[in-house]
């Protein structure tokens, strides 16, 4: 948590927001680009779940990564690391798949740089911009076991989630 080679990994932060700009664009475009679930002031909910995401970022990398590398090579450890963030995002399968994504890509950022702050920051732009231009319905306000499996969409008074 020391911050270093902040300035060398910022880039990581600038390509999720150039991939959040053409996520939101294309969401734009297919019509499916919605705010983010809930009654919390859009401040609040963003900085919210950047910590959220700094704090997931830090059990992967700063616990499970890093204990994994001990007692095994570098390549298996990213895989086994990312595959156990996919799992915790079980049963929600665009989620599954997304971390299982980010995670690996986010393990071998952080053998490179050693960063958690450019991770978590990169892994907020990223899950909000997932939240808002992936419709609920598959994603079911980004909830995960059984909170998704017990999603029950509400409609609001146009009849539209």
């Amino acid at each position: 948590l020391d911050g270093r080679n902040l300035w060398a990994s910022l880039w990581v932060i600038g390509a999720a927001l150039l991939l959040g700009a053409i996520s939101i664009f294309i969401a734009g475009r297919l019509h499916t680009l919605h705010p983010l679930h809930g009654q919390a002031p859009i401040f609040s909910h963003i900085w919210g779940y950047l910590v959220w995401s700094l704090m997931q970022q830090f059990l992967l990398q700063g616990f499970f990564l890093s204990r994994l590398l001990r007692i095994t090579t570098p390549g298996k450890a990213v895989a086994i690391a990312a595959g156990l963030f996919a799992v915790a995002h079980i049963p929600s399968p665009l989620l599954a798949v997304a971390t299982l994504v980010w995670g690996t890509c986010a393990c071998l950022l952080y053998l490179k740089y050693r960063n958690l702050y450019v991770l978590g920051v990169a892994h907020g732009i990223l899950g909000i911009c997932f939240a808002v231009t992936v419709p609920d319905h598959f994603h079911h306000h980004m909830r995960v076991g059984i909170g998704y499996l017990n999603y029950h969409p509400h409609t609001g008074h146009n009849g539209h989630n």
